[in-house]
């Protein structure tokens, strides 16, 4: 309400964007759910592809944010309280082989659909560079997955290997990859348990108060 109340729209006019910022709830309803996307770097540039027809995604992500946390948080001051040892351990690390993987599995004739869903993954590492462990664990668990099919789409036509048309759905293979890179599929909780407990507070709630109108 109080977004839309800024630029003058009705309430529900804004409620998809919000609802997709707060979607990790649906995977662990504890407030270190928006260590996936409550920042106001790569979360609001994520929910601003899966609206591409929303100019002002972006700006409705930050202000979001700011009034859920009490600042402009980034994602690199995110994964600075997230303690690398504790994250699940990765144990395949040859992108190309498991993109190529990918290309047979769903047989495709190259590898752009995978290299799509792959990047989407790794995306965080670009916000982060400085944080690789922790920026690679923040898509590559259960919630990353379910976030694929909003921001690349759902299953659509594409080239076969053979010259026809094949199905490829861009969220299963997300769920392969983040298989293959841990051989099982993380789970969004252990992602927030391996943020420092010191921090997690102090993280997970708002610094100051913030008054919204009925």
């Amino acid at each position: 309400m109080a977004s839309a109340r800024r630029e003058g729209r009705a309430w529900e006019s804004d409620l998809a964007i919000h609802e997709l910022v707060d979607a990790s709830k649906g995977a662990w309803a504890d407030l270190r759910h928006r260590v996936v996307l409550h920042h106001v770097d790569l979360g609001a540039e994520l929910v601003a592809r899966a609206f591409p027809d929303r100019h002002d995604a972006a700006a409705i992500v930050r202000a979001h944010v700011h009034q859920d946390l009490g600042e402009a948080r980034t994602l690199a001051q995110w994964l600075t309280s997230i303690d690398v040892s504790r994250l699940p351990r990765r144990r395949a690390r040859d992108l190309d082989a498991i993109l190529e993987d990918e290309r047979r599995r769903a047989r495709l004739s190259d590898h752009e659909a995978p290299r799509e869903v792959l990047a989407f993954l790794l995306s965080p590492r670009a916000h982060a560079p400085e944080h690789p462990d922790a920026a690679h664990a923040l898509l590559a668990n259960e919630a990353g997955i379910a976030l694929t099919r909003h921001v690349l789409g759902g299953p659509r036509r594409v080239r076969g290997a053979h010259g026809d048309e094949v199905i490829f759905d861009p969220a299963y293979c997300a769920e392969a990859i983040v298989h293959r890179l841990h051989r099982r599929i993380p789970s969004l909780r252990e992602l927030g348990e391996a943020i420092d407990p010191r921090e997690g507070t102090r993280l997970a709630r708002p610094r100051v108060h913030v008054e919204v109108e009925p």
